[in-house]
């Protein structure tokens, strides 16, 4: 069939949500696929009503502005209709599933069995005193970890196994609660949350809670409900301080700086955790790490200047170059810090192993210091090997 003769039919089951001024997420409710496109895009798919076809479309929106028929059939049916969004018989559509950098994940608990305690804890997230309380719970738990940084010190390092146990135990119950936290957020702005689930990101177990609805929302409450795990676990921490204080018991202070050294990681904007989706809901950039990796890309491909670059652009590509310089600094690092960890780690960990069960040592919290930096060496690496394959066999498979 000639191109301009086609005639596209858009979804039933799709909703147009706006991101901002300028921007918009159009949601596939069947599949459960989001894509974010520009005003552009959005005027030309309203002149889809299943009766025109790509040569009238064209005439009444592209004739003053560059665009073709091809153009028209690349957009709707090469890039639009493998989401749903354009119904097309040649395209097969794959219902979205768990995120990739998610492995082993599963559902622990449903939506429907918290529901009764998301309502209890939802008025705890207003939005005219969400900002005040988590500065005061903050100042609360940092201002003691700097103030006994001494004790904590010697406190994690001499963990005895029971503590460590329970230390586990306890860490497990306050992931638990941070997700339970981005559930009520999202309960009390009007968005449905999901399951919660388990899985593991970068070696390390996770809990997470699906809150993709909240696209919906206005910027400011998006990056309310982003915070809303941190903000319940210095909620917890702060109450583990006044205990503290109380009781002069240091287990209450271990666990409470514990909670407060754990959140500086996640509010890494370069990994997947909460500071990650903050700033991708402060700069309006939905996709973060892929939409910066293509600008980095484009960038190097073409050789354009920097001045060339729109802030936002320019905002991103330092973005992505930071966060792939920040990778080869910790891979460098790591082995100019310890070469011979890296190397003698699979023997090292069959050692300590040994030495437990045979009961010439007990476990410390400090033993895993020396597994760390060495599994995240290797962890990165075969990751990167895996998703480069990944991509020359994609790219093969298109060629």
């Amino acid at each position: 069939m000639d191109v301009k003769n086609k005639i596209p039919v858009l979804s039933t089951n799709i909703e147009i949500l706006p991101f901002d001024k300028d921007e918009f997420i159009i949601k596939q409710k069947e599949y459960g696929h989001r894509i974010n496109v520009n005003k552009d895009t959005l005027d030309i798919i309203k002149l889809v009503d299943g009766k025109r076809n790509l040569e009238k479309i064209n005439k009444l929106y592209g004739i003053n502005k560059g665009v073709s028929a091809n153009l028209l059939d690349n957009l709707l049916f090469g890039t639009l209709a493998p989401y749903g969004i354009i119904e097309s018989a040649n395209v097969e559509i794959k219902r979205i599933g768990k995120p990739s950098y998610l492995k082993l994940s599963f559902t622990l608990i449903k939506s429907k069995t918290i529901l009764p305690a998301v309502r209890l804890i939802s008025p705890l997230f207003s939005d005219k005193l969400f900002y005040f309380l988590l500065a005061v719970f903050s100042l609360i738990v940092f201002g003691t970890l700097i103030v006994h940084f001494d004790s904590v010190k010697i406190g994690l390092e001499n963990l005895s196994f029971s503590q460590w146990v329970l230390y586990f135990l306890f860490a497990g119950t306050v992931l638990f609660f941070h997700e339970m936290g981005h559930a009520a957020a999202c309960h009390r702005f009007g968005a449905k949350f999901g399951d919660i689930g388990f899985g593991f990101y970068l070696l390390s177990p996770v809990m997470y809670a699906d809150v993709s609805d909240i696209w919906k929302l206005k910027p400011y409450k998006r990056v309310i409900v982003n915070l809303s795990g941190i903000y319940i676990e210095l909620l917890i921490a702060t109450i583990l301080v006044l205990i503290f204080y109380i009781t002069q018991t240091n287990d209450y202070l271990v666990f409470s700086s514990a909670i407060s050294l754990s959140l500086l990681t996640n509010l890494n904007p370069f990994l997947r955790y909460d500071g990650y989706w903050v700033l991708s809901d402060m700069i309006g950039v939905p996709n973060l790490r892929m939409t910066s990796n293509r600008i980095l890309k484009t960038f190097f491909r073409n050789k354009a200047p920097i001045r060339r670059l729109c802030g936002k652009d320019l905002f991103l590509l330092f973005y992505a170059l930071t966060s792939q310089v920040l990778i080869l600094i910790v891979l460098g690092g790591i082995v100019l810090y310890d070469p011979n960890g890296i190397i003698d780690l699979p023997r090292n960990i069959f050692v300590y192993l040994s030495e437990i069960f045979a009961g010439r040592s007990k476990p410390k919290f400090s033993d895993l210091y020396r597994f760390i930096l060495p599994a995240i060496f290797y962890f990165t690496v075969i990751s990167f090997v895996f998703s480069y394959v990944k991509n020359r066999k994609r790219k093969i498979g298109h060629s």
